[in-house]
């Protein structure tokens, strides 16, 4: 099975400055964006993720494979469920830490 390996990055300063990224190294993608200050890296990290499926839903008709060293897994599911609204029914998602 052929599958896009996505990877998930979130930083926070030590004077509160937060960013996230996403790579696909298999298409020599990278995406990052500055976030605003003072924000949790839990909300730092869901959003890299959202960049991610965001990239997934409108380049990719691939099964896709996101990596995160978040350990926010159980958010992340209740966020994966959410955004499925956009996303094909027919994707499966399989949360692992």
């Amino acid at each position: 099975m052929n599958m896009v390996h996505i990877y998930t990055d979130a930083s926070k300063t030590t004077d509160n400055k937060t960013s996230a990224a996403f790579s696909v190294p298999d298409s020599n993608i990278e995406h990052s964006v500055r976030l605003c200050d003072d924000i949790t890296i839990f909300a730092t990290e869901l959003y890299a993720i959202k960049l991610a499926l965001l990239w997934v839903n409108s380049h990719s008709d691939k099964n896709v494979v996101i990596f995160s060293d978040s350990y926010i897994h159980s958010f992340i599911h209740s966020f994966i469920i959410f955004f499925n609204k956009k996303l094909t029914n027919a994707t499966n998602y399989n949360i692992r830490e």
